[in-house]
């Protein structure tokens, strides 16, 4: 025998309840980041990659040698545009100072152990970048990558050295403008209204210029510290 119907009053009743509870316990969907300006401003510590195998030639013939570079600082700032589908532009000025530290490496004619060198690499760039985000609140992952130009001023000497009756230094100068560009990735947080942290990692490469004798390029990897400000 068929037990007693479930009354149409209580099957709906427990049907609300369930659609209000799922309602409550689903996560809120995300709200578009609205469109505008920004400007961003942030810091790097820069770690640029060591030259490998610079031709020179010494009065004992033809030899290469490698420069050693050690870890620098920059900044940067910029101003750019937020759009709806997640997209960013902007433009970028850029600054970064990295020292040399010593040549080693050798091969070819002369032989020699590592040589102090003082001086370094100043840059200044300007890029053109393009950011896109992968969600639009909490913590935001974001992937991003520029073209534009890099302007280096290059000094450098190493301490004196003897190479048979001769005396003398490695020097490094000299000013090139090169084409240059840089990937980046990271996370952002809104911290308050309209103002953003943003922690990440820049790669950052130009063509190689010549500096004297030498013809030589500029990669580094960044990481960054920094905050945009929605206007």
């Amino acid at each position: 025998m068929d037990g007693p119907p479930i009354p149409v009053a209580r099957t709906c009743a427990v049907a609300a309840v369930l659609a209000v509870a799922a309602a409550i316990l689903a996560p809120l969907p995300a709200q578009a980041e609205p469109s505008g300006l920004y400007g961003a401003v942030g810091g790097l510590y820069a770690m640029p990659a060591d030259h490998k195998s610079i031709p020179v030639a010494l009065p004992v013939g033809d030899a290469a040698h490698d420069l050693g570079m050690e870890s620098g600082a920059g900044g940067l700032a910029a101003v750019g545009y937020v759009f709806a589908n997640r997209w960013r532009g902007e433009v970028e000025l850029g600054y970064r100072s990295a020292d040399m530290d010593h040549i080693d490496g050798w091969t070819g004619a002369y032989d020699n152990d590592p040589i102090l060198v003082a001086g370094g690499f100043r840059t200044l760039s300007v890029m053109a970048n393009a950011y896109y985000r992968f969600t639009d609140d909490g913590f935001v992952p974001y992937v991003g990558a520029g073209i534009g130009m890099a302007r280096h001023r290059v000094e450098g000497k190493s301490r004196t050295i003897k190479i048979g009756d001769v005396s003398g230094h490695f020097t490094f100068e000299g000013r090139e403008t090169v084409a240059a560009w840089q990937a980046m990735a990271g996370v952002a947080r809104s911290m308050a209204e309209n103002v953003e942290l943003r922690l990440g990692y820049r790669f950052f490469r130009t063509r190689s210029g010549r500096f004297g004798p030498d013809v030589l390029g500029f990669r580094t990897h960044d990481l960054e510290v920094g905050l945009t400000f929605m206007f």
